[in-house]
């Protein structure tokens, strides 16, 4: 019955097929208690899950998925505990549109978003109290606002940000890149905006670049393969 509700989203993710399926969720926030406040996407393709204006209180999930689409217009994922708040993993053409991607834990094992491959991104803002992102390839951001205390950006690789806004409010924007990101039209800022412990390679173009409390850049080593075209690069000095 397309029209059965549901007390709960995984509910209603288990008891559709396993391809062109759509989730049409009502306003509101979910706890997911049955799942711990997880809820979790596996092995779905063209798949649609629509969350707008909803606020999940915990994380979520997406494994062995291709073609998932995930609409959190004016909505937010929001987690306080010590996890990753989006995980996705295994798949592929995933594509998530709008809203908040928060999380409110301070612990060093704490990120907004985590191991994404070719995955799209578009109006979503991703808040941090400890980092952002980890462990990300070949994925794609357009208009998103990164904002975070500690490294906004960590080992994202291959990626193409466009017209973003990345910011560390007490650390570094973009940290260890170890292949070729492009930038373009983007806006980052940190204690340093860049700085590298191993490989850094990126491509900058029409970007502002600022050091709010030091230099714009701290590249160590050799390593680093950098290249700036039309970029406002700004460092502190006293």
């Amino acid at each position: 019955n397309p029209l059965k509700p549901f007390l709960t989203i995984q509910a209603a993710i288990n008891a559709l097929p396993s391809s062109n399926a759509i989730v049409k969720v009502l306003g509101g926030t979910y706890s997911e208690v049955p799942t711990s406040g997880v809820v979790t996407i596996t092995a779905k393709s063209f798949f649609i899950l629509e969350m707008s204006g909803c606020i999940l209180n915990g994380r979520m999930v997406i494994t062995a998925s291709s073609s998932v689409f995930v609409n959190l217009k004016s909505g937010k994922i929001l987690n306080t505990g010590n996890s990753r708040t989006l995980l996705i993993s295994g798949g592929s053409n995933i594509q998530i549109n709008g809203g908040e991607i928060e999380n409110t834990s301070s612990s060093t094992n704490s990120y907004s978003l985590t191991n994404a491959s070719n995955s799209t991104f578009f109006n979503v803002r991703f808040n941090s109290q400890f980092r952002n992102t980890i462990d990300l390839s070949n994925c794609k951001f357009s208009d998103c606002k990164f904002d975070s205390l500690d490294v906004s950006l960590f080992r994202t690789n291959s990626s193409n940000f466009h017209s973003c806004e990345i910011e560390s409010q007490n650390s570094i924007g973009l940290q260890t890149q170890n292949a070729p990101n492009i930038f373009e039209y983007c806006d980052i800022k940190g204690t340093a905006a860049l700085t590298n412990e191993g490989n850094f390679q990126g491509y900058f173009y029409d970007s502002r670049i600022e050091g709010k409390t030091s230099a714009a850049m701290a590249i160590k080593g050799t390593s680093a393969e950098l290249f700036f075209k039309d970029c406002d690069i700004i460092g502190f000095t006293d």
